[in-house]
C-alpha cells in the first residue's frame, strides 16, 4: 500500500504514515492483551481511518509556509 503513495510523496512523508500507523496497531494490541489478562474493564477499538478530517502527517523539514499557503516541498 506504501508504494503507491511514494511515487506521489516523498519518502519523508510516508515514513512518517508507516509509523503513525504502526504505533495506532502496537497500541491496540497492548490494550487488547490488557483485557485479556482483566487489567481492562471496556473493549478496546482497532484503529481506523478517519473519513470526516484530512490527515497526513508531514516531516517539519518537508514544508514551507509561505504568507498564508502551505506547500509541501516535493511539489513547491
Amino acid at each position: 500500500m506504501y508504494e503507491k503513495f511514494k511515487a506521489v510523496l516523498h519518502g519523508a512523508n510516508v515514513q512518517q504514515m508507516t509509523r503513525k500507523n504502526a504505533s495506532a496497531w502496537i497500541n491496540y494490541f497492548a490494550l487488547s492483551k490488557m483485557r485479556g489478562e482483566g487489567e481492562l474493564e471496556f473493549k478496546p477499538k482497532p484503529p481506523h481511518r478517519k473519513r470526516d478530517d484530512l490527515f497526513l502527517p508531514v516531516r517539519n523539514d518537508r514544508y514551507v509556509i509561505d504568507g498564508n499557503e502551505i506547500y509541501i516541498v516535493d511539489f513547491k
